[in-house]
């Protein structure tokens, strides 16, 4: 009953590749430490922390993680890493009944599904506006057109925020380790720990394009002329090699299970802080103030504040 015949070929359920359920809601333990979920600042308040004998310090939920459902006949391939391989190189592809069911087709299907039949059709509307103002291009990063889930997780940062704040948006963005492959601010190093200045990419994009745009703009939205009739900047080069050093220490999450592979890499939790690599020098914003211009200094806060 295990078997199926199809084209000629004989297809066999193959048992070993098992998904978990472990979303924020209801966070699972893995029964390897490789499957421990990161805590991070999207899933801490329902993070529980574990005895000292668990594979985990604590069990974590990952947003929209769901398990195998064998009644959705799964056809779509997926690439992932065989218990014993090769070599670094050695990924197991996928191995689909139909050929014409090409891997980089699979996202553009599971998109066309939800918008064609998902209940919930406002939101899904919303998500797809959101996403052309912030976009990831699969087929300019090397090797990635091929692969689904990434960019699947990275497009339900619009759906499940599609009526929640738009800074609660960017914030999700900026840590995907998808967004920081693309607009390279992944792995950016503040100016002391190599003496190179951190990459201006991101920095110069999230202005641009994701928010303030070029020019500045009245409450009404008509664009600021300054004395001679030109519109009136709303960041400059300096700004841009600031707003660079706040992008700085963010670094791939380690490798787990439960997810497809990507180069063995983890590109589906958001990027960590690695605090070594972080610029910690004030960063100036682009009316005149700093950055955190409104929060308490640290020693003024009471003790225990952090609590």
């Amino acid at each position: 009953k295990n078997f199926t015949r199809y084209k000629g070929r004989l297809y066999r359920l193959d048992p070993r590749l098992e998904l978990h359920a472990t979303p924020t809601g209801a966070p699972a333990l893995l029964p390897k430490a490789k499957g421990c979920v990161l805590r991070t600042v999207f899933n801490y308040d329902t993070c529980r922390l574990l005895p000292e004998s668990a594979p985990c310090l604590f069990a974590c939920g990952s947003p929209g993680e769901v398990a195998n459902d064998p009644t959705k006949r799964h056809l779509l391939g997926m690439n992932t890493v065989p218990k014993k391989f090769h070599g670094r190189l050695f990924t197991s592809g996928p191995d689909v009944p139909d050929r014409m069911i090409d891997p980089s087709h699979a996202r553009g299907w599971v998109w066309t599904s939800k918008a064609l039949q998902a209940k919930d059709q406002l939101r899904q509307r919303m998500a797809w506006a959101l996403s052309q103002i912030i976009v990831v291009a699969a087929n300019e990063i090397s090797n990635w057109h091929r692969h689904t889930e990434l960019f699947v997780n990275f497009y339900d940062i619009f759906v499940h925020n599609a009526f929640l704040s738009y800074r609660d948006i960017l914030r999700e963005v900026t840590l995907s380790p998808v967004m920081g492959k693309y607009l390279t601010h992944e792995g950016n190093k503040a100016y002391d720990n190599d003496q190179s200045y951190p990459d201006e990419n991101y920095a110069r994009e999230i202005m641009q394009l994701f928010t303030i745009g070029l020019a500045r703009l009245h409450p009404n939205g008509t664009v600021m002329l300054d004395k001679d009739g030109a519109e009136v900047p709303t960041y400059s080069n300096e700004n841009i090699m600031d707003f660079a050093r706040v992008f700085t220490g963010l670094w791939k999450p380690n490798q787990r299970i439960n997810f497809e592979v990507v180069n063995y890499n983890n590109y589906i939790d958001p990027m960590v802080v690695d605090s070594r690599r972080h610029d910690k020098y004030p960063k100036p914003d682009t009316l005149g103030g700093y950055l955190g211009d409104g929060y308490p200094l640290c020693q003024d806060m009471p003790k225990h504040a952090f609590l």
